[in-house]
């Protein structure tokens, strides 16, 4: 896998299985650094950080903008990163407020005991979705 935009190859380390909402299972690349792939590019490209941090994404569509900064916010927050990956969940709601987004945001800032903060944006994301399972259950930790 190489970088988009700066043709840095990552290596795959190895792959997790990861269990999504719905029930289905798929296989999750991990590599050494952190890189994401890139919804723009159908060659099995990336986006490495420093590409991310530099914003190179000009010409991506906002849902492609979405899923990336959703991608990044993740591994961030596997890596034990939650300023970064705060950062790229207010990108995210930067460019579109989605319940997934505000909850991802609110778990960062309540890592980071902003508390009141965190629960302002849980409540936010499940005004958008009701039934929103991260929202609901870390509220109700909150309290």
């Amino acid at each position: 896998m190489h970088c988009s935009f700066c043709g840095k190859q990552e290596h795959a380390c190895n792959v997790e299985k990861w269990k999504l909402d719905d029930n289905l299972t798929v296989d999750i690349a991990r590599t050494k650094n952190i890189c994401v792939e890139d919804p723009h590019n159908t060659e099995k490209k990336v986006i490495c950080e420093a590409c991310y941090q530099a914003d190179l994404m000009n010409g991506y569509s906002d849902a492609e903008l979405i899923d990336i900064h959703m991608q990044f916010g993740i591994e961030y927050i596997l890596a034990g990163r939650i300023t970064n990956a705060e950062s790229a969940f207010r990108k995210l709601i930067g460019i579109k407020v989605t319940s997934d987004g505000l909850a991802h945001l609110a778990y960062c800032l309540a890592a980071q005991n902003k508390t009141e903060e965190a629960r302002n944006f849980y409540f936010h994301a499940l005004e958008i979705d009701p039934n929103h399972a991260m929202a609901r259950n870390n509220l109700a930790k909150l309290k």
